[in-house]
Protein backbone atom coordinates (compact mmCIF):
# COMPACT_ATOMS: atom_id res chain seq x y z
CA UNK A 1 0.00 0.00 0.00
CA UNK A 2 2.86 2.24 0.87
CA UNK A 3 4.38 1.60 -2.55
CA UNK A 4 1.12 2.55 -4.20
CA UNK A 5 0.93 5.85 -2.32
CA UNK A 6 4.57 6.59 -3.17
CA UNK A 7 3.94 5.93 -6.84
CA UNK A 8 0.85 8.13 -6.77
CA UNK A 9 2.85 10.97 -5.19
CA UNK A 10 5.60 10.61 -7.78
CA UNK A 11 3.05 10.66 -10.61
CA UNK A 12 1.40 13.73 -9.09
CA UNK A 13 4.73 15.52 -8.73
CA UNK A 14 5.66 14.59 -12.27
CA UNK A 15 2.33 15.86 -13.58
CA UNK A 16 2.72 19.14 -11.68
CA UNK A 17 6.27 19.50 -12.99
CA UNK A 18 5.16 18.87 -16.56
CA UNK A 19 2.28 21.30 -16.08
CA UNK A 20 4.62 23.98 -14.74
CA UNK A 21 7.01 23.45 -17.63
CA UNK A 22 4.12 23.59 -20.09
CA UNK A 23 2.86 26.84 -18.57
CA UNK A 24 6.35 28.35 -18.75
CA UNK A 25 6.78 27.21 -22.35
CA UNK A 26 3.36 28.50 -23.39
CA UNK A 27 3.95 31.81 -21.61
CA UNK A 28 7.39 32.22 -23.20
CA UNK A 29 6.22 31.29 -26.69
CA UNK A 30 3.16 33.49 -26.31
CA UNK A 31 5.30 36.45 -25.24
CA UNK A 32 8.03 36.00 -27.84
CA UNK A 33 6.16 34.62 -30.80
CA UNK A 34 2.63 35.87 -30.31
CA UNK A 35 3.09 39.09 -28.35
CA UNK A 36 1.95 42.55 -29.53
CA UNK A 37 5.26 43.17 -31.29
CA UNK A 38 4.71 40.07 -33.46
CA UNK A 39 2.02 41.94 -35.41
CA UNK A 40 4.39 44.84 -36.08
CA UNK A 41 7.19 42.48 -37.08
CA UNK A 42 4.93 40.75 -39.61
CA UNK A 43 3.81 44.13 -40.99
CA UNK A 44 7.38 45.37 -41.48
CA UNK A 45 8.25 42.08 -43.19
CA UNK A 46 5.42 42.63 -45.67
CA UNK A 47 6.76 46.11 -46.43
CA UNK A 48 10.23 44.73 -47.15
CA UNK A 49 8.70 42.11 -49.46
CA UNK A 50 6.83 44.81 -51.38
CA UNK A 51 3.56 43.02 -50.54
CA UNK A 52 1.23 45.98 -50.15
CA UNK A 53 -1.95 43.90 -49.94
CA UNK A 54 -0.62 41.89 -47.01
CA UNK A 55 0.79 44.99 -45.31
CA UNK A 56 -2.51 46.82 -45.66
CA UNK A 57 -4.42 43.86 -44.23
CA UNK A 58 -2.04 43.60 -41.28
CA UNK A 59 -2.11 47.34 -40.59
CA UNK A 60 -5.88 47.55 -40.70
CA UNK A 61 -5.78 51.07 -42.17
CA UNK A 62 -7.96 52.74 -44.77
CA UNK A 63 -6.58 54.19 -48.02
CA UNK A 64 -7.38 57.89 -48.52
CA UNK A 65 -7.66 59.63 -51.89
CA UNK A 66 -4.31 59.96 -53.60
CA UNK A 67 -1.85 58.23 -55.90
CA UNK A 68 -1.26 54.63 -54.67
CA UNK A 69 1.95 54.06 -56.67
CA UNK A 70 4.02 53.58 -53.48
CA UNK A 71 1.78 50.91 -51.97
CA UNK A 72 3.14 47.89 -53.80
CA UNK A 73 6.10 46.38 -55.65
CA UNK A 74 9.49 48.01 -56.09
CA UNK A 75 8.38 51.53 -55.05
CA UNK A 76 7.20 50.05 -51.73
CA UNK A 77 10.43 48.07 -51.31
CA UNK A 78 12.46 51.22 -51.94
CA UNK A 79 10.54 53.07 -49.25
CA UNK A 80 12.03 50.75 -46.59
CA UNK A 81 15.24 49.50 -48.24
CA UNK A 82 17.25 51.66 -45.83
CA UNK A 83 15.23 50.70 -42.76
CA UNK A 84 17.78 49.31 -40.29
CA UNK A 85 18.41 48.64 -36.59
CA UNK A 86 14.74 47.99 -35.84
CA UNK A 87 13.96 47.57 -32.14
CA UNK A 88 10.41 46.83 -30.95
CA UNK A 89 9.13 47.40 -27.43
CA UNK A 90 5.67 47.05 -25.90
CA UNK A 91 4.32 50.11 -24.16
CA UNK A 92 1.41 50.47 -21.78
CA UNK A 93 -1.26 47.77 -21.98
CA UNK A 94 -4.88 48.45 -21.05
CA UNK A 95 -7.06 45.38 -21.27
CA UNK A 96 -6.91 44.17 -24.85
CA UNK A 97 -5.20 47.32 -26.13
CA UNK A 98 -1.50 48.14 -26.21
CA UNK A 99 1.09 50.12 -28.14
CA UNK A 100 4.26 48.91 -29.79
CA UNK A 101 7.07 51.41 -30.28
CA UNK A 102 9.40 50.78 -33.23
CA UNK A 103 12.77 52.50 -33.06
CA UNK A 104 14.97 52.34 -36.13
CA UNK A 105 17.16 54.21 -38.55
CA UNK A 106 15.69 55.18 -41.91
CA UNK A 107 18.01 56.62 -44.51
CA UNK A 108 20.60 56.93 -41.77
CA UNK A 109 18.37 59.03 -39.53
CA UNK A 110 16.92 57.83 -36.23
CA UNK A 111 13.15 57.44 -36.27
CA UNK A 112 10.32 56.27 -34.04
CA UNK A 113 6.85 55.00 -34.93
CA UNK A 114 4.18 54.05 -32.40
CA UNK A 115 1.71 51.38 -33.53
CA UNK A 116 -1.59 50.81 -31.70
CA UNK A 117 -2.43 47.09 -31.37
CA UNK A 118 -5.46 45.18 -30.18
CA UNK A 119 -5.80 41.62 -28.88
CA UNK A 120 -8.32 39.98 -31.20
CA UNK A 121 -8.57 36.55 -29.56
CA UNK A 122 -6.36 33.51 -29.35
CA UNK A 123 -4.92 30.79 -31.56
CA UNK A 124 -4.59 27.14 -30.54
CA UNK A 125 -6.41 27.97 -27.30
CA UNK A 126 -3.28 29.34 -25.63
CA UNK A 127 -1.64 31.93 -27.87
CA UNK A 128 -2.83 35.53 -28.13
CA UNK A 129 -3.65 36.96 -31.54
CA UNK A 130 -2.73 40.64 -31.80
CA UNK A 131 -3.69 42.89 -34.67
CA UNK A 132 -2.58 46.38 -35.66
CA UNK A 133 -5.26 49.03 -35.27
CA UNK A 134 -4.26 51.56 -37.89
CA UNK A 135 -6.29 54.54 -39.07
CA UNK A 136 -5.87 56.15 -42.52
CA UNK A 137 -2.58 55.91 -44.39
CA UNK A 138 -0.53 59.14 -44.54
CA UNK A 139 -0.23 61.27 -47.66
CA UNK A 140 2.78 63.18 -48.99
CA UNK A 141 2.43 66.10 -51.41
CA UNK A 142 5.15 66.50 -54.06
CA UNK A 143 5.22 69.80 -55.94
CA UNK A 144 7.06 70.39 -59.20
CA UNK A 145 6.14 73.74 -60.83
CA UNK A 146 6.00 73.66 -64.59
CA UNK A 147 5.95 69.85 -64.88
CA UNK A 148 3.11 67.34 -65.00
CA UNK A 149 5.01 64.29 -63.78
CA UNK A 150 7.83 63.28 -61.50
CA UNK A 151 9.70 60.16 -60.43
CA UNK A 152 9.16 58.95 -56.88
CA UNK A 153 10.94 55.89 -55.52
CA UNK A 154 11.86 54.90 -59.07
CA UNK A 155 8.38 55.09 -60.60
CA UNK A 156 6.84 57.86 -62.71
CA UNK A 157 3.76 59.47 -61.18
CA UNK A 158 1.38 61.99 -62.67
CA UNK A 159 1.61 65.52 -61.26
CA UNK A 160 -1.29 67.47 -62.79
CA UNK A 161 -0.82 71.17 -62.22
CA UNK A 162 2.67 70.46 -60.88
CA UNK A 163 1.44 68.56 -57.81
CA UNK A 164 1.11 64.89 -56.85
CA UNK A 165 -0.44 63.53 -53.65
CA UNK A 166 1.03 60.14 -52.80
CA UNK A 167 -0.29 57.63 -50.30
CA UNK A 168 2.31 55.58 -48.43
CA UNK A 169 2.75 53.14 -45.59
CA UNK A 170 4.67 54.06 -42.47
CA UNK A 171 7.56 54.19 -41.93
CA UNK A 172 8.55 55.18 -45.44
CA UNK A 173 11.25 57.08 -47.28
CA UNK A 174 10.21 59.01 -50.38
CA UNK A 175 12.80 60.08 -52.96
CA UNK A 176 11.44 62.38 -55.65
CA UNK A 177 13.08 64.01 -58.65
CA UNK A 178 12.91 64.30 -62.39
CA UNK A 179 15.27 64.24 -65.35
CA UNK A 180 13.82 65.01 -68.77
CA UNK A 181 15.29 66.23 -72.02
CA UNK A 182 14.85 69.92 -71.22
CA UNK A 183 13.97 70.01 -67.51
CA UNK A 184 15.31 68.32 -64.43
CA UNK A 185 14.83 68.43 -60.68
CA UNK A 186 17.58 67.18 -58.36
CA UNK A 187 16.36 64.42 -56.08
CA UNK A 188 15.02 65.34 -52.68
CA UNK A 189 13.79 63.00 -49.96
CA UNK A 190 11.54 62.98 -46.94
CA UNK A 191 10.54 60.37 -44.38
CA UNK A 192 7.09 59.46 -43.09
CA UNK A 193 7.18 58.12 -39.53
CA UNK A 194 3.59 58.49 -38.33
CA UNK A 195 0.12 57.77 -39.64
CA UNK A 196 -0.63 61.42 -38.85
CA UNK A 197 2.22 62.79 -41.00
CA UNK A 198 1.42 64.90 -44.06
CA UNK A 199 4.78 66.13 -45.38
CA UNK A 200 5.33 68.30 -48.43
CA UNK A 201 8.27 67.72 -50.75
CA UNK A 202 8.98 70.69 -53.03
CA UNK A 203 11.15 70.03 -56.08
CA UNK A 204 13.11 72.82 -57.75
CA UNK A 205 13.14 72.63 -61.53
CA UNK A 206 16.36 73.38 -63.39
CA UNK A 207 17.29 73.48 -67.07
CA UNK A 208 19.22 70.50 -68.37
CA UNK A 209 22.51 70.98 -70.25
CA UNK A 210 20.56 70.10 -73.42
CA UNK A 211 18.17 72.98 -72.79
CA UNK A 212 21.01 75.45 -72.19
CA UNK A 213 22.73 74.27 -75.38
CA UNK A 214 19.54 74.59 -77.41
CA UNK A 215 18.91 78.13 -76.16
CA UNK A 216 22.51 79.15 -76.80
CA UNK A 217 22.47 77.69 -80.31
CA UNK A 218 19.20 79.42 -81.19
CA UNK A 219 20.58 82.74 -79.99
CA UNK A 220 23.77 82.27 -82.02
CA UNK A 221 21.80 81.46 -85.16
CA UNK A 222 19.60 84.51 -84.66
CA UNK A 223 22.61 86.80 -84.21
CA UNK A 224 24.44 85.25 -87.18
CA UNK A 225 21.41 86.01 -89.36
CA UNK A 226 21.52 89.56 -88.07
CA UNK A 227 25.22 89.83 -88.90
CA UNK A 228 24.55 88.63 -92.44
CA UNK A 229 22.43 91.72 -93.15
CA UNK A 230 24.60 94.34 -94.91
CA UNK A 231 22.85 97.36 -93.40
CA UNK A 232 23.63 99.66 -90.47
CA UNK A 233 20.49 98.62 -88.56
CA UNK A 234 19.68 94.94 -89.26
CA UNK A 235 15.94 94.30 -89.00
CA UNK A 236 14.78 92.62 -85.79
CA UNK A 237 18.28 92.70 -84.33
CA UNK A 238 19.69 94.10 -81.08
CA UNK A 239 22.68 95.93 -82.59
CA UNK A 240 22.91 98.87 -85.03
CA UNK A 241 25.02 101.89 -85.90
CA UNK A 242 23.87 105.40 -86.86
CA UNK A 243 26.13 107.77 -88.80
CA UNK A 244 25.80 111.34 -90.06
CA UNK A 245 28.19 110.52 -92.89
CA UNK A 246 27.63 108.86 -96.24
CA UNK A 247 28.24 105.10 -96.17
CA UNK A 248 30.21 104.32 -99.36
CA UNK A 249 31.58 100.84 -98.69
CA UNK A 250 29.96 97.47 -98.14
CA UNK A 251 28.63 96.96 -94.61
CA UNK A 252 30.00 93.94 -92.76
CA UNK A 253 28.93 92.81 -89.29
CA UNK A 254 30.69 90.22 -87.12
CA UNK A 255 29.64 88.95 -83.68
CA UNK A 256 32.68 89.24 -81.45
CA UNK A 257 31.00 88.11 -78.22
CA UNK A 258 27.91 85.92 -78.09
CA UNK A 259 25.55 86.06 -75.08
CA UNK A 260 25.85 83.34 -72.48
CA UNK A 261 22.25 82.56 -71.49
CA UNK A 262 21.33 82.21 -67.83
CA UNK A 263 17.99 80.44 -67.58
CA UNK A 264 15.70 80.80 -64.59
CA UNK A 265 12.25 79.60 -63.57
CA UNK A 266 9.66 81.74 -61.88
CA UNK A 267 6.14 80.63 -61.03
CA UNK A 268 6.46 77.75 -63.46
CA UNK A 269 7.54 79.98 -66.39
CA UNK A 270 11.01 79.94 -67.92
CA UNK A 271 12.89 83.14 -68.68
CA UNK A 272 16.35 84.20 -69.76
CA UNK A 273 18.13 86.89 -67.82
CA UNK A 274 19.08 89.99 -69.88
CA UNK A 275 21.47 88.97 -72.63
CA UNK A 276 24.57 90.96 -73.49
CA UNK A 277 26.99 90.65 -76.36
CA UNK A 278 29.17 92.59 -78.76
CA UNK A 279 29.23 93.09 -82.53
CA UNK A 280 31.81 94.72 -84.80
CA UNK A 281 30.93 96.86 -87.83
CA UNK A 282 33.27 97.45 -90.76
CA UNK A 283 32.57 99.68 -93.76
CA UNK A 284 33.70 102.91 -95.42
CA UNK A 285 32.15 106.33 -95.04
CA UNK A 286 32.57 109.76 -96.60
CA UNK A 287 32.47 112.92 -94.51
CA UNK A 288 29.69 115.09 -95.99
CA UNK A 289 31.50 118.31 -95.06
CA UNK A 290 35.05 117.51 -96.17
CA UNK A 291 34.43 114.81 -98.77
CA UNK A 292 37.11 112.65 -97.17
CA UNK A 293 36.50 108.92 -97.36
CA UNK A 294 37.81 106.70 -94.60
CA UNK A 295 37.39 103.27 -93.14
CA UNK A 296 34.77 102.91 -90.43
CA UNK A 297 35.31 100.29 -87.74
CA UNK A 298 32.96 100.35 -84.75
CA UNK A 299 32.35 98.03 -81.80
CA UNK A 300 28.72 97.91 -80.64
CA UNK A 301 27.70 96.49 -77.27
CA UNK A 302 24.14 95.25 -77.22
CA UNK A 303 21.55 94.01 -74.72
CA UNK A 304 18.21 92.33 -75.22
CA UNK A 305 15.81 89.96 -73.48
CA UNK A 306 14.10 86.76 -74.56
CA UNK A 307 11.22 84.54 -73.55
CA UNK A 308 11.26 80.73 -73.57
CA UNK A 309 8.50 78.35 -74.53
CA UNK A 310 9.09 74.83 -73.22
CA UNK A 311 6.91 72.14 -74.76
CA UNK A 312 7.97 68.61 -73.86
CA UNK A 313 11.37 67.97 -75.44
CA UNK A 314 11.43 71.28 -77.31
CA UNK A 315 12.37 74.78 -76.21
CA UNK A 316 11.75 77.82 -78.40
CA UNK A 317 13.52 81.14 -77.86
CA UNK A 318 11.51 84.29 -78.60
CA UNK A 319 13.80 87.36 -78.56
CA UNK A 320 12.34 90.70 -77.49
CA UNK A 321 14.12 93.40 -79.47
CA UNK A 322 13.69 97.14 -78.95
CA UNK A 323 13.27 99.14 -82.16
CA UNK A 324 16.45 101.21 -82.81
CA UNK A 325 14.37 104.30 -83.49
CA UNK A 326 12.70 103.98 -80.10
CA UNK A 327 16.05 103.43 -78.42
CA UNK A 328 17.47 106.65 -79.85
CA UNK A 329 14.29 108.66 -80.03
Amino acid sequence: MRHVRRAAVLWALTFVGVLVVAVVVVTTVNARGYGPEHAVRAYLSALRDGDGSRALGLLGASVPDGNPALLTGDPLKRSVERLDDVDLSVGARTGDDATVTARYTLDGQAGTTVFPVHRAGSSWLFFDRWELAGAALPRTTVTFPGQDRARVNGTTVAAPGGKATLVSFVPARLIAGWSGTMLQAPERSTTVTSLDDAPTLALAAEPTPAMVTSVRDQLRRMLDRCASQQVLAPAGCPFYHFSDNLITGPVTWRITRYPQPQIASRDGAWTVRPLTGQAELRTRETDLFTGVEKELRSTEDFTFTAELDVDGDTVTVRPRITDPGAATG
